[in-house]
């Protein structure tokens, strides 16, 4: 799917953090914790913020 320039997909948080293969978690059990306490901070808002940040510098 082509998006064109200047058009942001609204994403939740939960999409964006907290999908994470059990293998991985396995490996790396503190892992949950961290995107725990990340998936808490940043809402909705903030992603996009930071979403259009990256792609217009």
């Amino acid at each position: 799917m082509k998006v064109p320039k200047r058009v942001f997909a609204v994403l939740s948080v939960p999409m964006q953090v907290g999908v994470v293969r059990s293998a991985i978690i396995g490996e790396y059990p503190a892992l949950r914790a961290l995107l725990g306490t990340i998936s808490e901070r940043l809402t909705d808002r903030l992603m996009q913020e930071l979403n259009c940040r990256g792609d217009l510098d």
